[in-house]
């Protein structure tokens, strides 16, 4: 939706532009309804789902499940390959605007 609003601003008065999605001539209350309650609604559906089962199995978190339904070395191969996830994920999340901050920012090349 950014990119829309963007290139209407840039644009104005186009007639070639076509957006790509479908949700261009949302009203602000749509746009609330779609971008703030869809995942405070997912949360709750999460949370009413899995929570009563975790204290059905008296289990704490996912990886606790995962030790009690398989075994252990599935619990670790599943917390070791979220931290692998997460590490990739951050650094990705730093280096990739580093990129792009020092070729827009570079000193005369």
């Amino acid at each position: 939706m950014g990119y829309h609003w963007t290139f209407r601003a840039r644009h104005p008065g186009r007639a070639d532009h076509i957006p790509f999605h479908a949700g261009s001539g949302l009203r602000k209350r749509n746009r609330l309804c779609s971008e703030l309650l869809r995942p405070a609604v997912a949360l709750v559906t999460v949370c009413a789902v899995f929570v009563p089962i975790f204290q059905r199995l008296k289990v704490y978190t996912a990886y606790e499940y995962l030790g009690q339904r398989f075994d252990q070395k599935t619990r670790l191969l599943g917390a070791f390959s979220i931290l692998i996830q997460r590490g990739l994920a951050a650094g990705i999340t730093i280096y990739a605007p580093a990129i792009i901050s020092s070729s827009h920012y570079s000193a005369g090349d």
